[in-house]
């Protein structure tokens, strides 16, 4: 009897201490007991959970699995072990942990915890599965909505995005996580609004995330409300003086040609060996931009090739996929296929879109055509790829590409249609609207045969002050990989060129083609020829662009703030020898 009157005493001290939460001293009072009773699961369950929370994952590993040895029918040893294999990163371990528990407890959570775990494994359609399944459970997960909320705006479903995460902050209201994110998509949405709100409601509940800040400093930066801007910025510093993205903002602002201060502590924060290799990126571009206005090309060069080495590190990209890509443009889009489809699309002509390689002048020309009283300016949208994407979903190039082959008309008509639905909604009532998505030079051949009435700018500008420009610069959202090393930005500079000829000859007339040399030398004169082509009467507030008080979100928020200036033609110079990699590439 006294045995079990001593197991039981042992069980009661286990629990109280596990509910003081002195997961240290737990850990140690389950050794001790392991000596008079190394099989006991009761303590060893006890123990495996002070080391599940002490993140001691190895230790924890080892003993749950003799737990299950013990007991193969073991629920919390199963459901902890598959804790730690997340934790661990072992995701394709902890799923089928998971799944086997499935088996004997259908509990929310572990319908949760599966799905969180595909979640990180990047099986987005199985994270959705049990994530809703775990709320049929429990409505009001907030956790779950969140992550629902994360997976939709990835794949830029963000009506569903906005639900989910707007419901996360229902259950939880302090889920400052979750208004960050709807902010992203209020950004996204070009509602700025909205989205100050709702970044200044992430800083509410955590005041001490650096990063809120700088979210909220890029809204301000894409208002042109420059005090707004560093005035965020010192805050996240304030918060985290390393942190490279609030120094990389606070650069855009700042004319380094004699400002000292703000220089001084970047050169200072840079050569800290401390300093995380995503702050050193961030950094490495801001440093580009003080050393350049410095005169100090060398040093500009230096910092801006381990900024963009970096930040090419950080994707998984082919080169070779992006030729081939290039290639079947050309092969399907050919004259019988346009031909084919000459009485095709939606006939609209609301849309203005403006295309070409980023930096080279796009937004410069967006600028000067949305401040016509008849255009509201979209900015970069990704409306027309989306629509194009949800239509033709084969991952594969080729087979995208013999499904265009093999659509009919109808399809096309109804992706002009939909494009159309999607712009009116964010244009304001305005007559036309622009469309300044660079890389849609891509999809030309799409605009021609979905929406036949469009206008379409290309803005050229001198190849090697483009990608000088492009190499300087960081782009968010992980997009254009291919911009931050020099030979394969020249190689696709290359490709753009190519392509953007195929389509002038196979399509002559349809792009209206402009160069941003000519328009910065002979403002008035390619003004008045660019609002002629848009079919739009002269307005003189089309010469005073720098005046137009609309948001822009590109890298060139702070020049289109200016007048016309000269002083970027033939930048290239300057880093003639110091970037001669990528000058030398470009045909």
């Amino acid at each position: 009897m006294g045995f079990f009157i001593a197991l039981k005493e042992i069980y009661t001290e286990l629990q109280e201490i596990f509910e003081s939460q002195d997961m240290a001293l737990l850990a140690k009072r389950c050794q001790d007991y392991q000596k008079l009773y190394p099989d006991n699961i009761e303590i060893l369950n006890y123990h495996g959970r002070s080391l599940l929370i002490l993140n001691k994952l190895n230790e924890c590993e080892i003993l749950l699995i003799k737990i299950l040895q013990l007991n193969e029918n073991h629920l919390e040893a199963k459901l902890n072990l598959a804790r730690v294999y997340t934790k661990q990163t072992k995701l394709d371990k902890a799923i089928k942990f998971y799944n086997q528990l499935l088996n004997q407890d259908k509990s929310y959570f572990v319908y949760f915890e599966l799905g969180i775990a595909y979640f990180k494994n990047e099986n987005y359609k199985e994270a959705i599965v049990n994530l809703n399944l775990a709320l049929t459970f429990k409505p009001d997960l907030a956790e779950a909505h969140f992550h629902l909320g994360l997976i939709y705006y990835k794949f830029n479903y963000l009506e569903l995005s906005l639900e989910n995460l707007l419901l996360a902050t229902q259950f939880k209201k302090n889920h400052s996580y979750a208004y960050n994110n709807i902010a992203l998509i209020y950004v996204e949405l070009y509602d700025y609004d909205k989205a100050i709100y709702f970044y200044n409601l992430a800083i509410k509940y955590s005041p001490n995330v650096s990063f809120f800040y700088v979210n909220l400093s890029l809204v301000y930066l894409s208002r042109g409300e420059f005090s707004m801007v560093k005035e965020c910025c010192n805050k996240a510093l304030a918060l985290n003086s390393a942190d490279g993205e609030a120094h990389r903002t606070l650069s855009i602002i700042t004319n380094y040609a004699d400002e000292k201060l703000h220089f001084t502590q970047m050169v200072s924060l840079f050569n800290s060996a401390s300093l995380d290799d995503n702050s050193k990126m961030h950094l490495s571009f801001a440093l580009g931009k003080a050393y350049e206005e410095k005169n100090d090309f060398k040093s500009a060069s230096s910092v801006l090739d381990l900024g963009n080495k970096i930040r090419r590190n950080s994707f998984q990209f082919n080169m070779d996929n992006e030729v081939e890509q290039f290639k079947l443009f050309k092969e399907y889009f050919s004259k019988d296929f346009f031909y084919n489809h000459a009485s095709t699309g939606f006939k609209s002509n609301k849309p203005i879109f403006i295309v070409g390689m980023p930096r080279s002048g796009t937004t410069l020309v967006e600028q000067i055509i949305s401040s016509h009283p008849e255009v509201h300016g979209g900015g970069e949208l990704s409306h027309f790829a989306n629509i194009i994407n949800k239509y033709f979903d084969q991952i594969n190039p080729k087979e995208f590409f013999n499904q265009v082959r093999k659509e009919k008309s109808l399809t096309f008509n109804k992706i002009g249609e939909d494009y159309i639905n999607q712009i009116n909604k964010i244009s304001n009532n305005k007559k036309y609207i622009t469309d300044k998505m660079p890389i849609n030079f891509r999809l030309i051949g799409f605009i021609k045969i979905a929406l036949p009435n469009a206008k379409v700018i290309h803005c050229q500008r001198s190849a090697k002050d483009t990608c000088l420009s492009i190499y300087k610069n960081y782009f968010g959202k992980n997009v254009m990989p291919w911009a931050y090393n020099q030979r394969e930005l020249a190689l696709y500079y290359n490709l753009y060129a190519d392509l953007i000829d195929y389509w002038n000859k196979v399509l002559p007339g349809f792009i209206y083609n402009i160069s941003y040399e000519n328009l910065i030398q002979n403002q008035e004169h390619e003004s008045k020829k660019l609002i002629e082509y848009c079919e739009l009467p002269w307005d003189e507030t089309c010469l005073n662009f720098y005046k137009n008080k609309r948001s822009v979100s590109t890298a060139s928020v702070n020049q289109v703030r200016k007048n016309i200036y000269s002083s970027s033609i033939n930048i290239w110079r300057n880093y003639e020898n110091e970037f001669s990699e990528l000058f030398r590439n470009i045909n």
